[in-house]
């Protein structure tokens, strides 16, 4: 985890000559290709690198348990960590924005599954790997610093071990809404445009 915050620390400085750093906490509900769909909650920091366009460094963790101490259990724990690219495009003069992003980056997950036995085993698999991201959606600005964002996104995480071999691909669509807070900079000079 030190190595991700070094490297935000590399990349960020961007934003001393940007117009806007922004802090986004999110909830999203997601599909992870296998029988459970938590909800992930997570954050991003977001810099501008021009008008329109912006890089961002999200983190996100799920877990998810089914049927908990049951002979039926099965648990879910999902995590990632990706940089993404976000180009935003105005609707009319309003203080609306449509959204395009993608994203690549790292994911963990494992699955547990507690069967029905005489001694009750439990089996667990685990993969590590790249993940890439789709989303699309819209962002409101409420003001200078706050703006709400909602959207759809698509994800796949790309592994090659265990999980892949038991056939539990993790993928799937995300329902996501959040609150961006602009730490430096503001939301485009907004009183001016509108």
């Amino acid at each position: 985890m030190k190595r991700y915050f070094l490297l935000l620390l590399l990349i960020f400085p961007v934003s001393a000559y940007s117009s806007r750093l922004s802090l986004n906490p999110e909830i999203s509900y997601i599909s992870t290709g296998a029988s459970l769909s938590p909800f992930m909650l997570g954050a991003s920091i977001e810099t501008d690198l021009m008008k329109n366009l912006s890089l961002g460094y999200r983190f996100g963790k799920a877990s998810k348990t089914e049927n908990a101490d049951k002979p039926n259990e099965e648990k879910i724990d999902f995590m990632v960590n990706l940089f993404y690219v976000q180009y935003r495009h105005q609707i009319k003069n309003l203080p609306l924005y449509g959204f395009g992003e993608f994203g690549a980056g790292y994911s963990n997950a494992k699955v547990t599954d507690l069967w029905n036995s005489t001694d009750t085993d439990s089996y667990e698999i685990k993969d590590r790997g790249t993940i890439i991201s789709l989303r699309a959606g819209t962002v409101y600005d409420f003001s200078q610093n706050i703006s709400l964002f909602a959207g759809l996104g698509w994800h796949k995480s790309l592994y090659s071990g265990s999980l892949d071999a038991a056939g539990k691909s993790i993928s799937g669509y995300q329902l996501f809404f959040g609150v961006k807070f602009n730490i430096f900079g503001s939301n485009n000079e907004m009183g001016s445009r509108y």
